[in-house]
């Protein structure tokens, strides 16, 4: 589901540095009132140019808990070969969970860097915690224990008493909820002098008016006995042709509408009391799943206003519990049913690279094509296989065996070039296959001319690795690092950078590396010189 997360990204351009290689960003704890951002180092010196000598960068965003608010397509920055600087991404989370994706560097054809951005999202208000990083029958459970946990049951008397005198009182008059008419009183006495009494917004009957639903005023209300009466115990609903109207409501064909001002407030109540109470029989048919619908698209339309927030706060003066939809109406956003079981539908979504698309490359100045599948959904994906139609072009350096699994929130990158010659020409589709609804069968069409792949070039290379396994560092013999820039990067099965570093001699530091099976490469001036696997102990 997508959360209401603002990402925002501005370009900052500095003085030409080498930064580049960051692997995530970690916002830490941001709650709903607050925002922050971090930053985003690249460094156009080894991106691939296109038939010209023109250098663009292009930041992409995936994953469903961020939005793209203030950038409607990815980013594009027209760089002279060498720019560097920065972006900034924001986090403004909305919902009290954490927050993951990918930001993607990209040149013209490859993307460069993938950096993971998360960020635990949090409630200013500390009487929902019990609810981070929850969802459907799990946050529905936390929200009960909540709602039930330390709460005062008022009795009936003494809850219509505080309804009548403060809670909905203002300057002495209290209006009807749903005709909108007014009365002066503060008291039991005084209500019904006026005709007026306590509405139950989830009807009383159907839980045979006890204690403590009878009492519970978060879904008690004053309102005329004559719209009380009309209202009876009638689901709520859209009434086409009403045989009652007064004040904007209207009840008809065995449905109740109740005005524009109370739709937003009655959705919540209702809702409020099913978590918290639970959901009772109208004629063998939980009474909220007939009008949970469209309570919940009142809950949206009618969103709350500062009266409904005041009244909340009074109510847990008193009762010591609170509405939570009237506090955060997003936690709805993360319960699929509120009457009945709750269960997010499945979604299969992958997310590409700007890449994964037809393309035409012309003289692509680089020797590999990195491109990015993220899942986006709340299934795992599996990919079945990845295969180019003609083998002009394949993989590279691809050491994970299928069928593979990519988790919720997680990514797979891969590699591919030519596969001989020092230039060659191509026109090859990329066949994916995975199990994932609607993405089954992928294909993309790449055309062009390219340098020839990294494997048949680099393993010509006088350079051998040592130890391998590895513990502490790696030797790199036969490489003597030159004036010109010398680079090693490692990558793990996925292509996902753990160290990019200049040297200055022939040997990488590898202590922080976790243990594991990688790439390194080196390159010379922005040039692939040579690859290889090791495994770190």
């Amino acid at each position: 589901m997508a959360y209401k997360l603002r990402f925002n990204i501005l370009a900052l351009f500095l003085a030409p540095t080498w930064i580049f290689g960051q692997t995530n960003i970690n916002f830490g704890s941001v709650n709903e009132q607050s925002s922050t951002f971090k930053t985003v180092n690249y460094n156009s010196s080894d991106f691939p140019k296109g038939s010209g000598d023109s250098v663009h960068t292009y930041f992409s965003i995936m994953g469903n808990d961020w939005t793209t608010s203030s950038v409607t397509a990815p980013s594009k920055l027209g760089l002279k070969n060498g720019a560097s600087g920065q972006v900034n991404v924001s986090f403004e989370p909305k919902q009290n969970v954490m927050h993951k994706g990918l930001v993607l560097v990209e040149s013209e054809y490859s993307v460069e860097q993938i950096i993971e951005v998360e960020g635990q999202g949090t409630f200013s208000n500390s009487y929902y915690s019990t609810t981070r990083n929850l969802s459907e029958e799990a946050l529905k459970t936390a929200l009960n224990t909540l709602l039930n946990n330390g709460t005062v049951s008022l009795g009936y008397n003494t809850a219509r008493d505080n309804m009548y005198a403060t809670i909905d009182n203002s300057g002495g008059r209290v209006e009807c909820v749903y005709t909108g008419k007014m009365a002066a009183f503060t008291t039991r006495a005084g209500a019904n002098a006026a005709n007026f009494n306590c509405e139950h917004t989830y009807p009383q009957g159907f839980f045979s008016s006890i204690d403590p639903e009878k009492s519970d005023i978060h879904h008690l209300f004053p309102t005329t006995t004559t719209s009380n009466s009309r209202r009876g115990n009638d689901p709520f609903g859209a009434v086409s042709n009403p045989i009652w109207t007064d004040g904007g409501s209207r009840s008809g064909g065995g449905k109740f509408e109740p005005r524009d001002a109370q739709k937003g407030v009655v959705a919540r109540s209702m809702m409020y009391f099913v978590l918290r109470h639970g959901d009772f029989s109208d004629n063998g048919t939980p009474f909220l799943s007939k009008q949970e619908a469209i309570l919940r698209t009142w809950h949206t339309q009618f969103g709350v206003n500062q009266q409904e927030k005041d009244r909340n706060d009074a109510i847990f003066a008193l009762q010591k519990n609170r509405s939570p939809f009237v506090d955060y109406p997003q936690l709805l956003e993360r319960i699929t049913k509120i009457s009945g079981t709750s269960m997010a539908a499945a979604k299969f979504d992958l997310q590409f690279s700007r890449n994964l698309r037809d393309m035409t490359f012309g003289n692509l100045d680089t020797q590999t094509v990195q491109v990015v599948l993220y899942n986006s959904g709340n299934q795992e994906i599996t990919v079945s296989s990845i295969d180019f139609e003609k083998n002009e072009l394949k993989l590279v350096e691809f050491a994970q065996t299928f069928p593979i699994k990519i988790a919720v929130g997680s990514y797979l990158a891969f590699r591919f070039g030519g596969s001989a010659g020092s230039v060659i020409d191509f026109d090859d589709n990329l066949l994916i296959k995975t199990n994932a609804t609607g993405l089954d069968n992928l294909k993309f069409n790449y055309k062009g001319s390219a340098k020839g792949n990294s494997v048949k070039e680099l393993h010509a290379q006088l350079i051998s690795a040592y130890p391998n396994p590895a513990q502490n560092h790696i030797s790199f013999v036969g490489l003597s690092p030159t004036e010109a820039q010398t680079e090693a990067l490692v990558y793990d099965a996925t292509g996902k950078v753990f160290i990019r570093a200049i040297l200055n001699s022939n040997e990488l530091n590898i202590v922080q590396l976790p243990a594991g099976n990688y790439i390194a490469v080196i390159k010379e001036s922005g040039k692939a010189v040579y690859q290889s696997r090791f495994v770190k102990e």
